[in-house]
């Protein structure tokens, strides 16, 4: 499980849509909510292909994630066949249901938000 929220978020960092090929279901269903610099949140939703699509360009020059960047993966729970994880990146909070097919553990569902305002803003 862990494995496969890493090369998730390494996906994304790195540029590799391959990892992602590795840890996502092909009937992936994302949905997240982004802020734009006014403070406004919107609504998307992506895909497994519109997901491999976009780790293959989000980070290519690598501007956007240093070795810094924040990578906390966090088992929330886990049975013999679903587990939950969340993962703190650079772009803000995943939360993952996590189910496991022929033997191998993939992601099924993401929902996701940008960072939360800070308190003292």
């Amino acid at each position: 499980m862990h494995a496969a929220v890493e090369d998730y978020l390494l996906g994304f960092y790195d540029a590799e849509p391959e990892r992602l090929e590795r840890s996502l279901h092909s009937n992936l269903q994302k949905v997240g909510y982004w802020r734009d610099p006014e403070g406004t949140y919107h609504y998307a939703t992506m895909n497994y292909q519109q997901a491999l699509d976009l780790a293959a360009r989000w980070n290519t020059d690598g501007s956007r994630t240093t070795a810094d960047s924040p990578r906390d993966i966090v088992l929330l729970e886990v049975n013999d066949q679903t587990a939950i994880a969340k993962l703190t990146a650079v772009w803000g909070i995943d939360y993952f249901h996590l189910g496991q097919y022929d033997g191998e553990w993939k992601i099924i569902n993401v929902i996701w938000q940008s960072p939360p305002p800070s308190s003292d803003s």
